[in-house]
């Protein structure tokens, strides 16, 4: 939830506004390829890289894990990975559109660092702070929740990893409560689709 944000925005974001300050972008363009294609293209090699890195150091870790407690479920491993390169996909495409946006790398790159500190750290303390003052309900600490897709991907991890849930938080609490273990996931994967898709679309779109 803090490694994996900011290598995806940071390699995002210096994607294109890298190529344009090199001028190789201009060269890329002239092939016969649409727009849509290279930026595509641009996020499926980096999402295979980060997929690569990310497994390599998930299975040596499991494999440790495994050693120390042989109890361990594979299954809810597994699906822990698949969740991070969910994160890590998200992540991405907002590094993108960050890229296609800002016109310099350093532009690009100081727009994607302020990007994860709103999302990994300032979000939570806001959100501690607006729990505390009694401003939001139930229904309100949940919207927040799905406007934050780390936070998102934590509370899908907690109900795949953690029977127990006290680790929910209260707008996850009041979304279990509300519709169930099954429900709240249904809510949340589809949340982090749709923060997949978003951004996505509009990099195509201001590319």
């Amino acid at each position: 939830l803090l490694l994996v944000p900011l290598v995806a925005l940071a390699l995002g974001a210096s994607a294109i506004s890298g190529e344009r300050e090199r001028g190789t972008l201009q060269g890329l363009l002239a092939q016969p390829v649409t727009r849509w294609e290279v930026l595509a293209g641009t996020f499926l090699g980096l999402l295979a890289a980060l997929a690569l890195a990310t497994a390599l150091g998930f299975g040596v870790a499991g494999f440790v894990i495994a050693l120390l407690a042989p109890v361990i479920d594979p299954g809810r491993y597994l699906s822990l990975l698949v969740l991070v390169m969910a994160l890590a996909g998200v992540m991405l495409a907002l590094g993108l559109l960050i890229s296609v946006v800002c016109g310099s790398r350093m532009r690009a790159l100081g727009a994607a660092l302020a990007v994860w500190f709103v999302l990994v750290l300032f979000f939570d303390l806001g959100l501690i702070g607006v729990t505390l003052s009694g401003m939001l309900g139930g229904r309100g600490l949940a919207a927040a929740l799905l406007l934050n897709p780390v936070d998102v991907a934590r509370v899908l991890a907690v109900l795949r990893l953690s029977p127990d849930l006290e680790v929910l938080g209260p707008a996850g609490a009041y979304l279990t409560d509300t519709l169930g273990t099954g429900g709240t996931a249904a809510v949340l994967a589809l949340a982090l689709a749709l923060w997949l898709a978003a951004p996505a679309l509009g990099a195509v779109w201001a590319f």
